[in-house]
């Protein structure tokens, strides 16, 4: 006789949004952790508990605090997202696949031109890089993900993922060749020129143009794309000036198509880090990996 299958589970992502409640004590900053709303997490957590008829946590001054039921059920939850994690990191080990997700200006800036050099130190594995249509945070550390190493941009690393910082961002304007030669005869061009910008807000352009004595920005003067990428590609076709980080317009300013006018740079307040799933610290490839990685910074 076949065994009848129990449709009435929860979510893996309630139980992940449950664990970091109870880790961080706030719904507030596991929101921020699993780069999901506030909203959202509330309801993950509301579903759990009309789901099983019980309270998981008590909501005090403090924070919140896991009741005798919520202890228990943490537990369990725990139990189950380490088996969900540990059967990813089996399959991974299987397959002989490293899975990388990365920003798409850091992977084709950063990470590709180091690949090859990856790919023959561990030729009995694949290695796949999942990057976005943007540069914008991807949304890891899901239940279901089967990234071994995530690249994020941001001021923390993952849950569930051990971080380690690559290196801090720092932005400086960039500009073609002949746009540079203008700017050789005459410094204000900087002022009239285009502003080229990935973020929607003028802080830190406006920070970086101050610091320099040039004035502030002319809001209307600006294109705004979605990557650095494209970004470097249009302040290489003279379209204006752009507010970059060098190490992500190395190959471009090697090659003599991007110019640096001055040397000043500005801290975004953000940083590349490499996450590596906790499940995956004892894998050769993935050690190997991060040794490479880490000492190419």
């Amino acid at each position: 006789m076949s065994q009848e299958i129990n449709t009435r589970l929860p979510s893996l992502n309630a139980l992940q949004a449950l664990v970091l409640c109870a880790k961080t004590h706030s719904i507030s900053k596991a929101a921020q952790l699993l780069h999901r709303s506030q909203g959202a997490i509330s309801r993950q957590i509301k579903q759990l508990e009309e789901m099983y008829g019980i309270y998981l946590f008590e909501r005090e001054p403090t924070g919140l605090t896991l009741t005798k039921e919520g202890r228990f059920f943490l537990e369990n939850a725990q139990a189950i997202l380490d088996k969900v994690s540990q059967l990813e990191t089996d399959l991974s080990a299987m397959n002989k696949v490293v899975l990388i997700k990365a920003p798409s200006t850091f992977a084709m800036q950063w990470l590709f031109p180091k690949l090859d050099k990856i790919q023959r130190a561990l030729h009995d594995y694949i290695i796949k890089v999942d990057t976005s249509a943007d540069d914008k945070q991807r949304q890891a550390g899901e239940l279901g993900d089967v990234s071994s190493i995530i690249i994020t941009r941001d001021s923390i690393g993952l849950p569930f993922y051990t971080s380690y910082k690559l290196f801090s961002e720092t932005l400086t304007l960039m500009c073609s060749p002949a746009l540079y030669q203008q700017i050789l005869l005459d410094r204000e061009v900087v002022n009239t020129a285009c502003k080229l910008r990935i973020l929607p807000n003028m802080k830190l352009w406006n920070l970086w143009l101050a610091e320099n004595g040039f004035e502030m920005a002319n809001t209307e003067k600006t294109i705004t794309f979605d990557t650095s990428e494209i970004a470097m590609s249009a302040a290489a076709d003279s379209l204006g000036v752009a507010l970059l980080d060098p190490r992500m317009a190395a190959s471009r300013i090697a090659h003599k198509s991007l110019v640096i006018p001055f040397a000043h740079q500005v801290a975004s307040g953000k940083s590349y880090f490499m996450n590596i799933k906790e499940k995956d610290q004892a894998s050769p490839a993935v050690v190997a990996i991060k040794e490479m990685i880490l000492g190419f910074t």
